[in-house]
C-alpha cells in the first residue's frame, strides 16, 4: 500500500498548466511587430505563441505561409506532435529550448544522444542554458514574455554568427 502511494505522490502530473492572464486582444491578430511588442507585456506564453516566436528567427524565404507556425516547426523536427501539446497550454522552458536548440543548430548534448526520445526537452535546456539562450531552471517552469524575448534575441545572434552575418 506505501509502495502505491509513493508511485502516485511522486508521479508528475501529465497536464499543462492554463495560463490564467488573458491578454484584452487576441495575440494571433497582430502583425510581428505588434506581436513581438506584446510578448514583453505577456505574464507567460502559450504553445502557439511560442511558436510563432520561433518562426520568425527563420528565413523569410522558409518560413513561406507563417499562419502554421506548428506544422512548420514539426517539419523542421523542432516540434514533436506525440507531445501532445495544446496550443493553448502554458508553455515550459523545455518546450522552447527543443525549438530553439534545433532552429539554431545547436549540438545535440550526449545526454541527448545517448537517451534519445527520453528527456529530450530537458536536455535541450541543458544545451541552451550552456548556449547562453535560457537562463537555468526546471523543464516544466512556464515560460515569461520578457524570457522568451530575450532567448529570441541571443538565437538571432547566433543564427547571424552561423551564417557568417556578424
Amino acid at each position: 500500500m506505501i509502495g502505491m502511494l509513493l508511485v502516485i505522490v511522486t508521479t508528475p502530473s501529465c497536464v499543462t498548466p492554463r495560463r490564467t492572464f488573458q491578454p484584452e486582444f487576441d495575440p494571433a491578430q497582430l502583425d510581428d511587430v505588434a506581436f513581438v511588442h506584446y510578448l514583453a507585456t505577456a505574464a507567460t506564453v502559450t504553445v502557439a505563441e511560442g511558436m510563432r516566436a520561433v518562426v520568425l528567427l527563420l528565413p523569410a524565404d522558409e518560413r513561406g505561409d507563417a499562419e502554421r507556425p506548428r506544422e512548420l516547426l514539426t517539419n523542421r523536427g523542432a516540434f514533436k506532435e506525440g507531445w501532445r501539446l495544446d496550443s493553448d497550454a502554458t508553455l515550459d522552458k523545455g518546450t522552447l529550448a527543443f525549438m530553439l536548440r534545433t532552429v539554431c543548430s545547436l549540438p545535440r548534448s550526449l545526454s541527448e544522444t545517448a537517451w534519445s526520445g527520453f528527456g529530450d526537452r530537458r536536455f535541450a535546456l541543458h544545451t541552451c542554458v550552456d548556449a547562453g539562450l535560457l537562463p537555468y531552471g526546471a523543464s516544466h517552469d512556464p515560460v515569461r514574455g520578457g524570457e522568451l524575448l530575450s532567448a529570441l534575441t541571443k538565437a538571432e545572434e547566433i543564427l547571424v554568427e552561423i551564417s557568417g552575418g556578424g
